[in-house]
């Protein structure tokens, strides 16, 4: 969809440039993402940074746990 105004935003004045770089930020704003089904990731990372846990099992298995949690 960026790839589109590209060719537009090079051509038209600084003055319309703005304008229209305003409304690319308001679309892509206003774009709602769609139902993502089995997209279940854990609020961990493998890193220990707080204040998240530290991942002590395979990916797979967290995101099965919590799946059987919900």
């Amino acid at each position: 969809m960026l790839l589109g105004f590209a060719e537009k935003l090079r051509e038209c004045s600084p003055r319309k440039r703005d304008s229209l770089r305003e409304n690319i930020l308001e679309g892509v704003a206003n774009d709602v993402v769609g139902n993502r089904p089995n997209r279940i990731e854990p609020r961990a990372r493998k890193r220990r940074l707080e204040p998240y846990l530290l991942f002590m099992k395979p990916r797979k298995q967290v995101q099965a746990a919590l799946r059987r949690a919900a």
